[in-house]
């Protein structure tokens, strides 16, 4: 339509603006980090049995792989990116709840099996970062 082709998104600006907003080599490491990441998860995290301990560990890897990320972001980008990304963990962590409240209103609503949650969980959060990837 007119419409759409008139929108800067459809012409692929808004990709390419993207792509251009750091040096290639910065989007290879972060495809290489998020690859080993989720291969980490996939492999050997999702095969932990589900224990309050195993859990609590999980829970302090995973923001301990974030706040390195943050460090990262710190020390290449500076300090004012840095408190940014700051900010977004934040934002991120007070939100958290929020979703997990979320999830698991709809594992109960559609009495999800408990062997599928977390393969639901993680295509959720894959579908995520793809959506914000995008937009």
């Amino acid at each position: 339509s007119a419409a759409a082709s008139a929108d800067p998104f459809f012409q692929g600006s808004h990709m390419r603006r993207l792509a251009l907003s750091a040096p290639m080599a910065d989007w290879y490491f972060m495809a290489a980090i998020v690859t080993l990441i989720l291969v980490v998860d996939a492999s050997v995290l999702q095969l932990l049995p589900e224990t309050a301990r195993t859990n609590l560990v999980l829970l302090v890897f995973w923001v301990l792989v974030s706040s390195a990320v943050g460090v990262e972001v710190w020390l290449r980008m500076g300090p004012e990116d840095g408190s940014r990304w700051v900010e977004g963990f934040m934002l991120e962590l007070v939100y958290a709840p929020d979703r997990i409240f979320v999830m698991h209103l709809l594992f109960s609503a559609l009495n999800t099996p408990r062997r599928l949650m977390a393969k639901a969980l993680f295509v959720g959060v894959l579908g995520a970062i793809g959506i914000r990837f995008l937009f």
